[in-house]
């Protein structure tokens, strides 16, 4: 029964300390779990001695035959051959698999559970047909010896997958539920290899109604996440941004509300930054009205800049996800301490974020890079060739858009990547002015979500733009009146096309294709 796991596997490995009371025996169980949709069956019983764990493979084979699904047995090769199972699964503490595969031959699956890529090299070069990767969080069904890995580590894995000429079988594993299977399988794939599918212990076995959950998961599987729209990309060039206007005027029709948990010292600049593009600014950091305003949202904003907890933003940015609505992480001083840098690594392993912005520092910590940083301060280091190239990577890995800031700003969805220069000095001397660059990006992200490069890429020109007319403002004398006067501009330009264009004008040199 050897074959290559299809796309969408749903694998369940068992444990029967976890069969729910109500479950008649562990075969019934299983087979109401195929018949909802189970792809293949890990035979896992950790304290069972070896006639009793003969006795229940046999007897779960049966069960398997009928329907024509494979069952594995885990870490023992006895078993296995006793039984004539369909294959194995070891760990990194059993019996390697080129040593498997000598005593069970070339016609069993061989599957290892790996924790990195270099797991994940041995396992192939000894002969694996599939690969467990894991444990992406943290799970209860088994005592951990590894640090979980997230989604970013299981992309690693199935990157290196991808550059391989023969195909290797997938399967996330650990902690996961129906509340992230969508988010993982997506964020876990590359552009060019899926992930096959996801394992579950606990999600299954202490189900009440397995058939029920299994065909509830197995659609999960199947189905697209609504934050993954179809993309067009309607500027494509600099000749193309006269188009900018359309997405700004559609910002001042529509009025989206832009809900954004940020930090206390920008809270009234970001509002006003949101109300003079046309959007409407909610801050709320309520975790009982996170589902209510996932609802009524055009885009969600989370900025880093005052995080004490994790938990009630990655909730409402999860509702967020649910609906599809566009969300944007700032991570604010992701490099400044270890804190930082775990909470902006939990954030991209726990929701998707459609656009990721930050200063060249903060991009480097959330791509887990070296980064040096002064408090929230930016500290570059690279070429604008280095910051594109770093800006592209990102983008390819989180599959999204990644904006770095600086004198020059870099905007790539892992395919385009333009360099935009426009802006002035006086934005550094300001507080916020970053932050609600985040405002503003998401407020365009709300009316554009089918082209979310055109709108990031616009959002970034309005600020620049915005940033060289206030400045050039008689009244302009320096940043104290700078701030009304920015203000007044992202106004000006938001409700009026031809002084838009006009202050496109006065530099058509503002962008470029890397």
């Amino acid at each position: 029964m050897k074959t290559s796991f299809g796309p969408n596997t749903l694998y369940l490995v068992t444990d029967s300390d976890l069969l729910h009371k109500s479950a008649i025996s562990l075969n019934d169980h299983v087979e109401k779990a195929i018949r909802g949709g189970v792809d293949v069956v890990q035979l896992r019983e950790k304290e069972a001695d070896t006639g009793e764990f003969i006795t229940k493979a046999r007897s779960l084979l049966e069960v398997c035959r009928k329907y024509t699904v494979p069952l594995i047995i885990n870490d023992r090769v006895d078993v296995a051959l006793a039984v004539g199972a369909d294959g194995l699964h070891v760990g990194q503490d059993d019996m390697n698999c080129a040593e498997a595969r000598k005593l069970l031959g070339p016609d069993l699956f061989i599957g290892v559970s790996v924790n990195s890529v270099a797991e994940a090299k041995q396992a192939v070069a000894d002969g694996a047909d599939y690969l467990g990767i894991g444990a992406v969080y943290d799970t209860q069904t088994k005592a951990l010896t590894k640090p979980t890995m997230g989604t970013s580590g299981v992309q690693e894995i199935i990157q290196y997958l991808s550059t391989l000429d023969r195909d290797i079988g997938t399967v996330a594993i650990g902690g996961i539920n129906a509340s992230n299977i969508e988010r993982i399988m997506f964020a876990s794939s590359s552009r060019t290899k899926p992930l096959d599918g996801i394992a579950l212990v606990s999600a299954i076995m202490t189900s009440s109604d397995p058939e029920g959950t299994c065909r509830r998961l197995k659609g999960l599987l199947t189905c697209t996440p609504a934050f993954d729209q179809p993309q067009t990309v309607a500027i494509q060039s600099a000749a193309d941004l006269h188009k900018v206007t359309g997405i700004l005027a559609k910002v001042v029709e529509q009025k989206p509300l832009i809900q954004q948990m940020t930090n206390n010292v920008v809270k009234n600049f970001s509002a006003n930054v949101t109300i003079a593009v046309g959007a409407s600014p909610a801050m709320s950091e309520v975790r009982d009205e996170a589902t209510d305003f996932a609802q009524a949202n055009g885009a969600f904003l989370l900025n880093m800049g005052m995080v004490s907890t994790v938990e009630t933003p990655i909730f409402a940015v999860q509702e967020n996800n649910r609906l599809g609505k566009p969300c944007v992480l700032d991570p604010v001083g992701a490099g400044a301490s270890t804190f930082r840098r775990r909470a902006t690594k939990r954030y991209l392993d726990s929701c998707y974020f459609d656009v990721l912005k930050g200063n060249e520092s903060e991009i480097r910590a959330a791509a887990g890079l070296t980064s040096t940083q002064r408090g929230v301060d930016n500290v570059s280091t690279g070429t604008v060739e280095d910051r594109c190239d770093l800006a592209k990577s990102l983008a390819t890995r989180l599959r999204n858009i990644v904006v770095i800031t600086g004198t020059q700003d870099i905007v790539s969805n892992g395919v385009q990547t333009v360099v935009l220069s426009c802006g002035h000095a006086w934005l550094g001397e300001i507080t916020g002015s970053g932050c609600s660059l985040g405002s503003t990006v998401a407020s365009l992200l709300a009316v554009n979500p089918s082209d979310k490069f055109s709108a990031t890429v616009s959002a970034v020109l309005l600020y620049g733009l915005a940033a060289e007319l206030a400045a050039g403002k008689d009244t302009t004398r320096g940043p104290g009146t700078f701030v009304p006067a920015f203000i007044d501009a992202l106004w000006e330009l938001s409700h009026s096309d031809s002084a838009f264009q006009q202050a496109l004008q006065v530099n058509q040199d503002r962008l470029r294709f890397y």
